[in-house]
């Protein structure tokens, strides 16, 4: 197997020229999403600026999960990207909760989450169940809407300092990317590899070249992927007055069924 030094001799020449700014490689990468998602089937939709717990993800790509949306659809579940409410919904799937336990459980004072349960019940998402003693229960037909979710994290020539930032964005994602705005130099790929992140860079032709591939996809899990994945599906609806089945970058391409829940 070449190493990632030999790999970055295979894949690159001379040195690309770097955009003058980084939101001008945003949509040079954004068009070449299929070098960078590597998932046999396409994604749903590329997300712009996605939030993490440690950063700002320059972009995400993502599959959904179409039973999950179709469900909640049928429930008329909107989404929520408040995390705090998100939190909430996962505590509740399993039984009910009330607000003084939720408190306990979450380490949140009871006036936060209040506010957080009252976002989480009008999204249809949260059920107010119980007698005197008012309780919360997750609507049976909410589950995490994504399937996979791919990060991409763009800089012109910092590759040291971007590391850091994507390394991060493994948490909630099943694979991450370091995109630059010029080929990279040759320490970069041996050290980008051993932190399990892609790397590709933007040539003089303004393709995109790849240099390391990511390590083995991890598999979404927890609040923190629910979260990205609700900010992405927002996104998609933010697309336009009413949503249309496959959208993609933030523009109306259609690239696939997706149905997305409306109310």
């Amino acid at each position: 197997m070449p190493s990632p030094a030999d790999t970055w001799s295979a894949a690159t020449s001379a040195p690309g020229l770097a955009p003058a700014r980084e939101a001008e490689m945003t949509e040079l990468v954004a068009d070449a999403t299929e070098k960078w998602w590597r998932f046999r089937q396409a994604p749903d939709f590329v997300a712009r600026e996605i939030v993490g717990p440690l950063g700002v993800a320059d972009l995400v790509a993502v599959q959904f999960d179409h039973g999950a949306l179709k469900d909640r659809r049928k429930a008329e579940i909107r989404p929520t990207d408040d995390l705090l409410a998100l939190r909430i919904i996962a505590s509740c799937r399993r039984r009910s909760f009330s607000v003084a336990e939720l408190a306990e459980l979450l380490g949140i004072s009871d006036s936060g989450i209040r506010r957080a349960a009252r976002i989480g019940w009008e999204t249809g998402a949260l059920l107010e169940v119980g007698g005197a003693v008012r309780r919360y229960q997750t609507h049976q037909a909410w589950r995490p809407i994504g399937r996979r979710m791919v990060a991409a994290e763009l800089k012109r020539a910092d590759w040291r300092r971007a590391i850091h930032q994507a390394w991060a964005y493994q948490a909630w994602s099943n694979a991450v990317w370091l995109i630059l705005g010029q080929r990279p130099p040759q320490d970069a790929p041996a050290e980008i590899a051993r932190a399990g992140i892609g790397l590709a860079y933007l040539g003089e032709d303004e393709e995109l070249n790849v240099v390391v591939r990511p390590a083995r996809a991890q598999r979404l899990s927890g609040v923190i992927s629910a979260w990205t994945a609700e900010q992405a599906l927002r996104h998609a609806l933010a697309n336009g007055e009413e949503p249309a089945p496959g959208l993609t970058r933030g523009s109306a391409r259609p690239i696939g069924p997706l149905a997305l829940p409306g109310r």
